[in-house]
This record gives C-alpha cells, sequence and structure tokens, in this order.
C-alpha cells in the first residue's frame, strides 16, 4: 500500500522561498502547502494536518513567536524549521524560542539559506519523527499485549518440578498442574499434589519464568491444591 507524502505547512513573506523550496522537490518528496501571513497559515491549520512546518522569523502581519506558540500546542509532535535573518541576535532569539516551543523539536536556519542544507534538514527532520512515532508506536503495542496477556485468564496444563526433600534425601518430583491465571509477577496453579508454602518449584518448559516459590497454598475439600507462585 502506497504511504500517503508528508505535509509540510511553508509560512513565509517571500514568495521567492515558496518558488525554491517548491522546485526543490517539484517530482518527489513530502508535499508543500505555502502561506504569506500568519493568517493564512491559521487557516490552513485548520483544514490540514502537517507533519513539519517551515516558520520565518520575519512575517510583517503577526509576531512569529506567537505563531510558533500555536503551532507547539496544535502540533506538539510536528518539528519545525525556523528561518532566521542573518542580523538576528542569535543568543536571545534561541532564548525565545525555547520559553515558546515547550514540545516536540526544532531547527534554526539562516537566511539567506542553501537549498541543499535545507532539503537535508527537511528529511532528517521527517526521518526522525517517523521513527519516532513508529517507535512509540511498537512499544504501546507491545504495552498493551503485555497488559491483555497480564489481565486475561489462562487454562492450559503446564509440568512443574517440585522440591520433595525427605528425610535427608533431596529429589524433586514431577508435577502437573492447571494453570488458571497469569498476573504481574505470579501464577495461579490447580493440582492434585499438595504443594506447600515456600516450596521452590521449577517449570519445564515455561514462558513465564523458570523458577519461582509457592507463595500460598490451601486444600478444597475433595483435596485438590489450589496454590500462587511468585516470581523473583
Amino acid at each position: 500500500m502506497k504511504t500517503a507524502p508528508s505535509k509540510v505547512l511553508l509560512i513565509d513573506s517571500e514568495m521567492l522561498v515558496h518558488l525554491a523550496v517548491s522546485q526543490a522537490y517539484r517530482d518527489t518528496g513530502p508535499y508543500f502547502i505555502t502561506a504569506a501571513s500568519a493568517g493564512e497559515a491559521l487557516k490552513k491549520m485548520e483544514v490540514f494536518g502537517f507533519d513539519l512546518f517551515l516558520l520565518a522569523l520575519d512575517l510583517k502581519d503577526e509576531e512569529s513567536l506567537q505563531l510558533l506558540q500555536i503551532i507547539d500546542q496544535r502540533f506538539p509532535e510536528a518539528p519545525v524549521i525556523l528561518m532566521a535573518n542573518d542580523d538576528t541576535d542569535y543568543c536571545s532569539l534561541i532564548e525565545r524560542i525555547e520559553k515558546t516551543k515547550k514540545q516536540g523539536t526544532w531547527q534554526l536556519i539562516e537566511k539567506p539559506f542553501n537549498l541543499d542544507i535545507l532539503t537535508i534538514l527537511i528529511e532528517r527532520c521527517l526521518y526522525e519523527r517517523d521513527r519516532s512515532q513508529a517507535e512509540q508506536l511498537l512499544e504501546e503495542e507491545a504495552g498493551a499485549e503485555k497488559r491483555n496477556f497480564l489481565r486475561s485468564s489462562h487454562v492450559q496444563t503446564v509440568q512443574l518440578y517440585v522440591d520433595a526433600t525427605n528425610r535427608g534425601y533431596k529429589e524433586e518430583k514431577s508435577v502437573k498442574a492447571t494453570l488458571t491465571d497469569v498476573s504481574d509477577g505470579g501464577l495461579g496453579l490447580i493440582t492434585k499434589y499438595p504443594l506447600r508454602k515456600s516450596q521452590p518449584v521449577r517449570f519445564a518448559n515455561s514462558s513465564f519464568g523458570k523458577t519461582g516459590v509457592i507463595a500460598w497454598s490451601s486444600l478444597t475439600d475433595n483435596h485438590i491444591c489450589r496454590a500462587g507462585v511468585q516470581f523473583g
């Protein structure tokens, strides 16, 4: 399935900048939408979702840092490339940017810029954004899968070995049990063998853990043992 191209909003009052960037990505790459003013940019932000912003810091109709703050609130994960004039006080500018943009990443490039450098910067920002989103999705999926697994009921047969030391002779006894539920750090069992509290157990071919200790056990009226195993 073909992936939709990334959407980039270029906000600059200089039409030459619009033309240069559009020509650089004429045949391939992200899809550029342009705005010549902050007001125009706000209207397009109402209609489209954007993956990256190119924002000039010399907009004439509104303070660009106010627009940056709006971008930060509406598109917190989208990186921003800020285009500043060469007469800018960068120490003061960086301090103001850091106070304005609280989320996501930003880059600073000086005008007039080399178009090849700008395109490399755009591609790197989009790559880093896509990688971050993919990693976050994998973490969320792994976390959800683990939570669902731990919260669900499990009924299956397992084989375990228990410490059956008697009169000083150490031995292990093979025991079949039914796994009834799994919780974070332990599991529940039903077996005909009378397991004892604090008794070590070892599981055969188990994905839950190789060894554990009986945390609690109780016998029912028909001599069925219910027990909880704790790992770690």
